[in-house]
């Protein structure tokens, strides 16, 4: 088994949206706030009038659908700008796992580094490894930044160490 693994690729708009569909929890919280906002209209409605009528329930069922029809195309257009705004350098990414941890770092000289302690889930996906990290979030690796005899070390590597702690 490799106890110290190295990648390197330049990230792409591809990778970027792989990586942000793979931690998203964008779907849900959209679903999540229209149901809220149709409950808290429902016991305002409640509160302040003798019964709910009909209009409030139509409203609060537009709701329903409507939040997340808005709150999920609006993400994705922030994750679009958002990656369009990375110069090419800090596209450049090194990954380096070994037995303490993954550190990451863009040609422009910035670099993290997680020990595996903050590392709650590790999932295989089929264009990359997702590094779930929460509450913070989440770091994504392209499958393609590894060689192909590095994948498989890639991946007893993290689950022998993210399913000892």
């Amino acid at each position: 088994m490799q106890e110290h693994i190295q990648a390197h690729t330049t990230i792409t708009m591809r990778d970027h949206l792989n990586w942000f569909f793979a931690g998203s929890r964008c779907i849900r919280t959209g679903f999540i706030t229209g149901l809220a906002f149709a409950g808290v209209l429902l016991v305002i409605e409640q509160i302040f009038t003798s019964g709910l009528s009909t209009k409030t329930i139509a409203t609060a069922g537009v709701a329903i659908l409507f939040i997340p029809a808005i709150t999920i195309p609006l993400t994705l257009a922030i994750q679009v700008i958002w990656f369009l705004r990375l110069t090419s350098s800090q596209r450049e990414m090194t990954w380096e796992l070994d037995s303490k941890g993954i550190f990451l770092k863009d040609s422009a000289g910035n670099g993290v580094q997680l020990p595996w302690s903050q590392i709650k889930k590790f999932s295989d996906r089929k264009t990359g490894f997702l590094f779930d990290t929460r509450p913070t979030g989440s770091r994504w690796i392209p499958m393609r930044a590894f060689r192909e005899e590095q994948i498989e070390g890639v991946k007893e590597l993290a689950e022998r160490i993210t399913n000892s702690g």
